[in-house]
């Protein structure tokens, strides 16, 4: 007897199955929170007699259907679960590292060297950082070029066991400080800075659970980058004292949620300081921010926007402009060089694994490459 009711349980958890994805797909109930991170659009493909018998039409409806079921975050919630659960193990580009720590797979080959760049290369970098460096300080304008930290070069030993722990013998880090400084550009490398700290600050500079610097290596960060400025009437940072807290800034929790599981990781508690901006007869600074995504726990944090003149502005990638003026818009759409006439600094941010794409073809869009 125990046979039949067996099959009769399995029948009706398939069936319920089968009527919780129609009824999700077709009448959208029960809501279902979608996964996390960025996914590859769709090919689009005409509908043709020559697409039918080839099977790319069949193909991109097969792969738009399954991207728009509405029960697929279930299913990949569930599938990584049991991987991360079971293995600990990740099915997306998060590293399931020791100690609850995680890291993204894509700054892990800047510290094994794998995306090497020659040494002309850099050469080349350097030149026309110190071209646009030289033409700005003609209108008094500070150019500083910043080195953001990278995690897996902080900790490689919290690396899960099957990657190599070691970096590689060189780097485009040592390579792009080393062509900077016979080029006699001015940068600050907070790489180098964090690896000092390490063993010495009793606050976390990354969260375990995200791989940019947490809320305290973005305030120590956004501290030594005003005070390499020769202007000593900028406005200071003073940040002595704060509490622990569980409250996070965003990109803290990045990693857990792009596991796309049930249960992630939870975050350790982050140290807050409470934060001082000496303003006092100082003066907030015009400053453009041309920089990676390292620059938004700044922005998460405020500082810009309690430092700084209302009249600064963020380029994410020399991409798309962010600030109060022109709001959200592509820089293709402003003038660059009057954009960046009007500034009291410029900044160029990036942290190791983007190196190579510093300083992310402005040089080219302001004709300053040298024919060659």
């Amino acid at each position: 007897m125990r046979t039949p009711r067996l099959y009769s349980i399995l029948f009706a958890l398939v069936f319920g199955s089968m009527v919780l994805v129609f009824l999700q797909n077709i009448v959208k109930w029960p809501q279902v929170a979608d996964v996390n991170g960025a996914e590859y659009a769709v090919e689009e493909v005409e509908w043709t007699l020559d697409s039918w018998m080839d099977e790319s039409l069949q193909n991109r409806v097969t792969a738009q259907f399954k991207r728009t079921l509405g029960t697929r975050p279930l299913f990949i919630r569930t599938h990584n679960q049991l991987f991360y659960s079971l293995y600990n193990e990740s099915k997306t580009y998060v590293l399931v590292g020791k100690d609850n720590q995680l890291f993204a797979y894509n700054y892990f080959p800047s510290f094994r060297a794998f995306d090497l760049k020659e040494v002309e290369h850099w050469e080349q970098i350097a030149g026309g950082l110190k071209r646009l460096q030289d033409t700005l300080s003609t209108a008094g304008i500070e150019m500083l070029v910043v080195i953001a930290p990278n995690k897996v070069r902080y900790m490689p030993e919290k690396l899960p066991d099957h990657l190599k722990h070691e970096p590689g013998a060189t780097s485009n880090w040592q390579r792009f400080v080393k062509e900077c400084e016979k080029s006699n550009v001015n940068f600050l490398d907070l790489n180098q800075v964090f690896l000092e700290m390490k063993g010495r600050s009793r606050v976390d500079l990354f969260p375990n659970t995200g791989t940019h610097w947490s809320a305290y290596g973005a305030t120590m960060a956004m501290d030594s980058i005003m005070r390499r400025f020769k202007h000593s009437e900028y406005t200071e940072l003073h940040y002595e004292t704060g509490q622990w807290t569980d409250s996070i800034v965003d990109g803290d929790i990045e990693l857990a949620e792009h596991l796309n599981v049930w249960w992630p990781p939870s975050m350790n508690r982050q140290f807050m300081f409470d934060v001082e901006v000496d303003t006092m007869g100082r003066k907030r600074p015009n400053i453009l921010f041309i920089s990676d995504s390292y620059f938004w726990t700044i922005n998460s944090l405020k500082l810009n926007h309690r430092m700084l003149s209302d009249q600064h502005s963020f380029w994410y990638y020399n991409n798309t402009n962010y600030d109060t003026e022109h709001g959200i818009v592509p820089v293709d759409s402003l003038d660059r060089w009057s954009e960046l006439f009007s500034r009291d600094a410029v900044v160029i941010m990036g942290t190791e694994s983007n190196l190579k794409e510093v300083p992310y073809g402005i040089i080219q869009d302001l004709n300053l490459e040298l024919s060659r």
